[in-house]
């Protein structure tokens, strides 16, 4: 018999005898020795009594069976916690732990680890958990898991012989528990035993390094590359795919092994019995060639250019592409236009206008892949011409006046006023060429309108004269004069400012009596008998008049 304890429910009302005469059920595994146990045999201690491996094995060394985070509460012969994980997941900072280390020169083989463990959760009996990790890989996942019961049971936990085969270094192994109800709660755990093997290294002979493999690189990668064994392993052993030199997956064995990235990969031997695997590898470097993009053109996707003959280039580049050539539209080259297909350079002829698209083809995996570029070719400008024509002529005031232009294939027309015109106070609308007058302006104004397009621009000038307003004519003779009665002729000449002709006209009256006049000299013939008031009008023609 082990012992006999007593355990007091937290709850304080009612006590548990629980009489044990268990025989620990430890497995046999004939090929595979135990390594070391811990049965913590003596007094009850805390930290817990006589916590090291009954013995140590050759060629290895196990650690002192520790905790980290709960509360030891003594008894004796086993290793007894409490204060323990109530979460329904792992606390990663709370376990049991024990660490074998292999010494130099050997390797460990790792089969199985038993122990023996209760726990007097019986609020939650059936759904308290224990979990198995290592350090193998940090503690990331579980090794085996099971139950924590009210009545002693001893786990088994299987260890694989892929990851925990051939170690050369210390394993840690640590078992949480979860899902504790009663803080109080104890968990009792014994004669916790590793099996396995430590194997001299020196002694294994190894398996030969495989040949290097072949392939039948490159490839594109929608078809992949396939390497190929070089020979064929012995009976004894097999051939794995690795992606490095030490690589240890048993998950390829297959003779082919296709890969859609370029990369060294690599073939190892592991021998089936002793699992050992050889001391270097088959490599073979292969290339994937990636799907050709579609072209880029370096000018972008559209262009202008001005009609006329010239020679330009529309280079593309295409990514991963084995060569581009180049192509243009049929109704470009019906119109005399023609393309180097290596380089992309157009050669246009001097009188096409209209649309031209290359077409850049890049070459290669899964290709080709195509892009297009489109030329707009636009005919020249011409010279603006004024609706008013070259030159035109206003009177002088305060007005505004559009001289509006047109030209063909032109973008945009824009006008502007000379210098001394707008240093007099005039000002032009330069979108719609309205000019503004001041009302004491003379003399000459000029506006120009430029018209923007291909070969532009292209300017013309309209010239407009502003010329004074007439003047009110004065008489030589003033504005009246007498004369006896008789015959005779007497001149009543007249002068303006700014006329453009002067006319004279006689009274209704005076040319009743007899009387006449030269409209044009004011030359006034009396008769002889004429007496009376007699009235010439000198009329002035001219801008703003007749005055």
């Amino acid at each position: 018999m082990k012992h006999k304890f007593t355990i007091q429910l937290s709850q304080g009302k009612a006590r548990l005898t629980l009489l044990t005469g268990l025989l620990l059920c430890m497995f046999s595994v004939e090929s595979l020795a135990q390594l070391g146990v811990y049965n913590f045999t003596g007094t009850a201690n805390c930290p817990n009594q006589n916590p090291s491996v009954s013995a140590q094995p050759a060629n290895a060394t196990f650690s002192g069976f520790t905790n980290v985070n709960a509360t030891c509460d003594p008894l004796d012969n086993v290793f007894q916690y409490k204060d323990l994980n109530s979460n329904t997941t792992i606390n990663l900072s709370q376990y049991h732990q024990f660490i074998i280390s292999p010494n130099a020169g050997y390797s460990l083989n790792l089969s199985s680890i038993s122990f023996t463990h209760i726990c007097n959760d019986f609020p939650n009996a059936g759904t308290t958990t224990w979990v198995l990790r290592s350090s193998i890989d940090n503690y990331a996942s579980d090794i085996s898991t099971g139950t924590v019961l009210t009545s002693y049971q001893t786990p088994i936990a299987l260890l694989s012989p892929v990851t925990f085969g051939n170690i050369t270094s210390a394993v840690t192994f640590r078992i949480y528990i979860t899902n504790i109800k009663v803080n109080g709660s104890r968990w009792i755990v014994d004669d916790v035993t590793l099996y396995g093997t430590v194997t001299n290294i020196v002694a294994v002979i190894l398996p030969a390094d495989p040949e290097n493999p072949t392939s039948n690189s490159p490839q594109c990668a929608n078809t992949g590359v396939t390497m190929s064994f070089y020979g064929a392993p012995s009976p004894l052993e097999t051939w794995y795919w690795q992606t490095s030199a030490t690589g240890t997956s048993t998950v390829n064995s297959l003779s082919t092994y296709t890969v859609t990235n370029s990369g060294t990969y690599y073939v190892r031997s592991q021998n089936n019995t002793t699992l050992q695997w050889s001391a270097g590898a088959g490599s073979i470097t292969v290339t994937v060639t990636p799907d050709v993009a579609a072209p880029v053109f370096i000018s972008g996707a559209t262009s202008t250019r001005c009609q006329g003959a010239a020679t330009i280039s529309y280079v593309a580049t295409a990514t991963n592409n084995t060569g581009i050539t180049y192509s243009l539209d049929a109704a470009s080259i019906t119109g005399g236009n023609s393309i180097n297909s290596a380089t992309g350079a157009v050669t246009y002829n001097a009188l096409w206008t209209g649309s031209s698209v290359i077409t850049a083809s890049a070459a290669g995996c899964n290709g080709s892949a195509s892009a297009i570029h489109t030329v707009t070719v636009n005919s020249p400008v011409t010279s603006p011409v004024f609706t008013l024509g070259a030159t035109s002529t206003i009177c002088q005031g305060n007005s505004t006046i559009i001289y509006s232009a047109t030209a063909t294939n032109t973008t945009g027309i824009t006008y502007s006023l000379d210098a001394a015109s707008s240093t007099g106070g005039n000002s032009i609308n330069a979108t719609t060429g309205a000019v503004s007058y001041a009302s004491n302006w003379s003399g000459t104004t000029i506006i120009t309108a430029s018209a923007a397009g291909c070969n532009g621009p292209l300017a013309i000038t309209h010239t407009v004269t502003i010329t004074k307003s007439v003047g009110t004519p004065s008489f030589t003779l003033g504005s009246t004069s007498s004369r006896c009665q008789g015959a005779g002729t007497v001149t009543y000449s007249a002068t303006a400012t700014n006329n453009t002709g002067i006319t004279y006209t006689l009274d209704a009256a005076s040319i009743t009596g007899g009387n006449s006049i030269n409209s044009s000299t004011g030359e006034v013939t009396y008769i002889a008998t004429w007496i009376g008031t007699s009235t010439i009008t000198a009329t002035a023609t001219g801008c703003n008049g007749p005055k």
